[in-house]
Parts: structure tokens; C-alpha cells; sequence
């Protein structure tokens, strides 16, 4: 099952501080773990969002027990730099997969 995941600003962001301000190697170990989720297939999709802080992520994972599981082992979410919500997703439409939707 996917899972929409929404990061928000956590407990250790500084306010007022864009991302590019934040620490570096939090978010740098951040994007190591996202690439090796891409890596087994487990991240379908992701990015920050342009005019806020934050941002979303795709997540295939068994049940959202195991997506938060997954997130709670992301080094920013470790470091309370970003937190998270989960959003369990049916598939309805996925031209990666060639999956869609029919009344017929």
C-alpha cells in the first residue's frame, strides 16, 4: 500500500531559517535515506514544497505501522528537524504502472 507522507518543520528547525539554513549534515544524512528507499523501491516519490517549508513523500510500505516505523528512521525526523504526517493512499490512478481507474 502507498502512503503519502507530509513533513512539516519540527521541533529542532530554527525558525525564521529557510531550509538552506538548516543544519546540513542532518539534512544531508536526510537525503541519504530517502535515495536509498529510492533505491529498493520503497520511495516512489518526493520533493520539497517551493513556497513553504517542508514537503511530501511517496512511500510504498506494508501498513502505516511500517511507513512510520520507515520515517522514525530518517535522521532528520531523529533529530526533530522535520516531523510527519501519514496518509494511507488507494491507488486509483499510476501511469508509472499503468494503473487506472474504469466505471465500465
Amino acid at each position: 500500500m502507498n502512503h503519502l507522507v507530509l513533513f512539516s518543520p519540527g521541533p529542532s528547525w530554527v525558525a525564521g531559517k529557510s531550509i538552506d539554513e538548516q543544519d546540513a549534515a542532518t539534512l544531508g544524512a536526510h537525503l541519504t535515506a530517502l535515495g536509498g528507499l529510492f533505491e529498493s523501491g520503497r520511495l516512489l516519490f518526493a520533493g520539497p514544497f517551493t513556497a513553504e517549508d517542508g514537503g511530501m513523500l511517496l512511500l510504498a510500505a506494508r501498513d502505516s505501522d511500517d511507513a512510520r516505523a520507515t520515517l522514525e528512521r530518517d535522521p532528520a525526523v531523529a533529530a526533530g528537524l522535520l516531523s510527519y504526517a501519514i496518509k494511507p493512499v488507494e491507488t486509483v490512478f499510476d501511469a508509472a504502472n499503468g494503473v487506472a481507474w474504469s466505471a465500465v
